[in-house]
């Protein structure tokens, strides 16, 4: 049960990210397309975010009162039809409501996702299953982008969108098939209360400047804009940069699996978050160099290996996914404000103005990790 937990998950999870970001990284384009302003593009960003994040407190909540497994199937059928919808929809509004309702189904998975694979885990092997959980991520992320650029070619964005629904579809159903619940009836609660500590707060403000961070870039829509504005690269081609870099993500997940754990974990996430804002800088300094930013995934995927396997271990079974939940709504909420504010400084000051703002994110978010005491504060399950 537990291999197979991790393998259903990490598989069908490749699959969705695949399908999806043939396509995900041209969503500032598309929109252009429906005649979407700058502006709208931002808020557009935000509200996707904002939906990504805004019901991940209710998804734990959920989960830990009727099972992993079902949080996540449902969410996933949901899904599939939203995408079917968006590919029909010409209007940029219904399209920003369309794909950001797609984003609230999805942030009700995410607490169960993160807690069934640390439940599915040894626990000596839980750094090991986290890098290959986010190795599964990127090697969709590089396969999609990398797809795209070639399906492209000889189709459209709303065809993508079709077959994403299908693939979504499929993987709904391969989890209802294969997924097995790791939450006992024992251990099932109704109740929002739980354990909120110091070290979880000042956890939340460092994850809130990360957040901030991946939400500008890679997730948001700057280096998309970057290489369109500023290098005049072609759709397609901007989608080989990003998988170029997600290749790279993968490849490092390997490494991480075996250098990773509970233990240093803490040290990983503070020294990545510094080197890889620093590579940015250099990034945008040397005029979008594809292989520097290719370099910045590597410290961007240590980060996000570290971060979830620090938060899955701060509380007990019975109100993990609660935890999850909280921090990732209110961590995910604050930063979703990113793409926006990213934008106000970009068409003000410039991308050279926006990197050194990451720059201090990066810095806060060190600050911010130095007040957590880790891992003496590592719930034991009960």
């Amino acid at each position: 049960m537990v291999k197979r937990n991790i393998h259903v998950t990490s598989i069908t999870i490749f699959m969705n990210v695949a399908i999806i970001f043939t396509w995900y990284y041209l969503t500032p384009v598309y929109l252009k397309q429906l005649g979407a302003t700058d502006w709208l593009v931002g808020i557009a960003y935000a509200s996707m975010l904002i939906g990504f994040t805004s019901a991940q407190v209710l998804g734990g909540y959920l989960s830990d009162r009727f099972g992993r497994k079902n949080l996540i199937v449902l969410p996933t059928y949901i899904g599939a039809a939203l995408y079917a919808m968006m590919a029909f929809t010409k209007s940029p509004y219904i399209f920003i409501l369309l794909a950001s309702l797609s984003e609230v189904v999805s942030s009700m998975q995410m607490p169960s996702f993160l807690s069934l694979v640390f439940e599915s885990s040894s626990s000596e092997g839980k750094g090991k299953s986290f890098s290959f959980l986010e190795g599964s991520v990127s090697a969709g992320l590089a396969l999609g982008t990398l797809s795209g650029a070639f399906l492209l070619k000889f189709t459209d964005i709303p065809n993508l969108f079709i077959i994403t629904a299908i693939v979504v579809g499929i993987a709904g159903a391969l989890r209802h098939l294969f997924l097995e619940e790791t939450l006992r009836n024992s251990e099932k609660r109704g109740s929002f209360h739980l354990s909120f500590t110091k070290n979880l707060l000042w956890f939340m403000v460092a994850g809130t400047f990360f957040g901030m961070i991946l939400n500008a870039i890679p997730y948001g829509p700057f280096p998309t804009l970057f290489y369109k504005e500023i290098r005049s690269f072609s759709d397609s081609y901007i989608n080989f940069v990003f998988s170029m870099g997600n290749i790279v993500a993968a490849l490092s997940s390997i490494l991480g699996a075996y250098f990773i754990t509970e233990a240093n974990a803490k040290k990983v996430f503070s020294l990545s978050i510094i080197a890889w804002a620093i590579i940015l800088f250099v990034w945008v300094l040397t005029g979008g160099n594809i292989w520097m930013f290719a370099v910045s995934f590597v410290f961007q995927q240590y980060c996000l290996i570290s971060s979830n396997l620090m938060l899955s271990s701060m509380s007990g079974t019975h109100e993990r996914a609660k935890v999850v939940g909280l921090y990732e709504s209110v961590v995910g909420t604050i930063s979703a404000s990113s793409p926006f504010l990213g934008m106000w400084i970009k068409i003000r000051y410039g991308y050279y103005a926006l990197v050194l703002s990451i720059l201090l994110m990066a810095v806060l978010s060190l600050l911010s990790m130095l007040k957590v005491i880790y891992p003496s504060f590592s719930a034991e399950d009960t």
